[in-house]
């Protein structure tokens, strides 16, 4: 979990108690050099298995989460995913939308311990140059053809506190359900979508 700013720590406790996450798993940027920075810190951890799940200090959980995810996972081992979204995107008889122009945001993403190296060693041409993780993943997975995939309806929400990178405004899932237990992660159908 990557939190932006000391001041934040106390927002993590909670999500840290529901999730077990271990203060070892928890990013906090001290010296405030940004979110990419931090984000790299923790997809780089070495202790994951298989995955790498980062989540936004202020992120809100659905129901079950952790199954929900591991089900995620097991179905799409090979993709980036973002269980987050501010599109207010459409819902379908499936959860899961093939991201075509990769575009996803940043608040919680799963990546294959095997893409790390790859999207995190990559430069790209400085105009594109920006502190934010999920640009920097978006661009990489650009670059590389990489899969890149969302879940809807949303597994993980933002608390809508105040933004540390300059997007105030509130902004949170128009799509995310607290209970989704009616969703069928089972499902083998996959929906190409663009997201703006």
């Amino acid at each position: 979990m990557t939190v932006p700013k000391a001041e934040r720590l106390e927002n993590v406790k909670k999500l840290q108690q529901q999730l077990n996450i271990p203060e070892t798993n928890v990013f906090c940027d001290f010296n405030y050099r940004g979110c990419r920075w931090n984000s790299k810190r923790a997809f780089t951890y070495p202790t994951a298995k298989s995955h790498i799940l980062v989540l936004a200090d202020d992120s809100k959980v659905c129901d079950d989460f952790l199954i929900i995810v591991n089900k995620i996972i097991n179905k799409h081992p090979n993709t980036i995913i973002s269980l987050f979204d501010y599109y207010d995107m459409p819902q379908f008889d499936t959860p899961y939308l093939n991201v075509k122009n990769k575009q996803i945001t940043g608040q919680a993403i799963i990546i294959p311990k095997t893409m790390i190296n790859t999207i995190f060693t990559y430069k790209y041409n400085s105009f594109f140059n920006t502190t934010n993780d999920d640009t920097h993943i978006v661009l990489s997975a650009k670059h590389f053809g990489l899969p890149v995939m969302l879940i809807t309806p949303n597994i993980v929400n933002s608390q809508a506190f105040v933004s540390t990178i300059n997007n105030d405004g509130g902004i949170t899932s128009k799509s995310f359900k607290q209970d989704v237990s009616d969703v069928d992660w089972d499902s083998d159908k996959v929906v190409d979508v663009y997201c703006h």
